[in-house]
């Protein structure tokens, strides 16, 4: 009985460690069998020694060091190492030199940023109050920098925020820093249009994820905004007598 649940708990341990590697936004280097070998990907020298008694790889890179042994992880410098396992690939028949091999998975850590945009409705008068809202969050394991993030709107409209973590200009909603892993903003405000028609709200957003500069387009909201009833009764052409 003990003896099972010592493996239960170390399988969730092992679980756990697998799972902290696993945040959205990780971008895989390396992934399947290794051997005892040097290789270049994305300009940087990845060299690895194995062992299998004990059971452990070593990776060296851009001046960093990892050691690892067999089902588990570690992170240097921004970049994660998995050892799932370690085996004899084949000896030598003249040296007797004993060669391994290992299933590693190499990733790099670095920011995914998500933005969106929605509106309580879209349809209404020149009357109405529109309330839009902008959410941002860092998925990713690595702090985002450079973030930039704005609306534009048409000059005719008036903003007004509600308890927003971005900035309103006359007729722009932005914001820009930095957002740390599981970082959120949320930037709801109060829209009014001084003029009916058909409006499309956009947004943009840019950061540089630890490794790249990456853009998100937000997606479109359509605002169909018609004359209020005050308007509608001057539009129309009434012969009183």
């Amino acid at each position: 009985m003990k003896k099972g649940i010592l493996r239960f708990c170390l399988l969730v341990s092992l679980l756990s460690i697998f799972s902290a590697f696993a945040f959205a936004g990780n971008e895989t280097i390396i992934k399947g069998w290794i051997k005892q070998e040097n290789m270049t990907i994305g300009g940087t020298l990845y060299n690895f020694v194995l062992s299998d008694d004990p059971k452990y790889v070593v990776m060296e890179f851009g001046g960093n060091l990892l050691k690892v042994s067999a089902t588990f992880c570690d992170v240097e410098n921004f970049i994660g190492l998995c050892v799932d396992d370690v085996q004899h690939n084949r000896t030598d028949p003249v040296t007797k030199v004993r060669y391994y091999k290992a299933y590693v998975t190499v990733t790099r850590q670095t920011a995914e940023v998500t933005a969106s945009q929605t509106s309580d409705k879209n349809e209404g008068t020149i009357e109405d109050t529109f309330t839009i809202t902008a959410k941002i969050e860092n998925t990713g394991s690595r702090e985002a920098t450079n973030v930039t993030f704005v609306q534009k709107f048409p000059a005719s409209f008036s903003l007004e925020a509600k308890n927003s973590d971005c900035t309103l200009g006359s007729n722009t909603v932005s914001w820009e820093g930095k957002l740390a892993p599981s970082q959120k903003l949320s930037c709801p405000y109060e829209i009014h249009s001084g003029e009916a028609g058909k409006f499309s709200i956009t947004g943009n957003l840019s950061y540089n994820n630890g490794a790249a500069n990456k853009t998100v387009i937000l997606g479109v909201i359509e605002l169909d905004i018609k004359n209020g009833s005050f308007s509608r009764w001057n539009d129309l052409d009434l012969d009183v007598q």
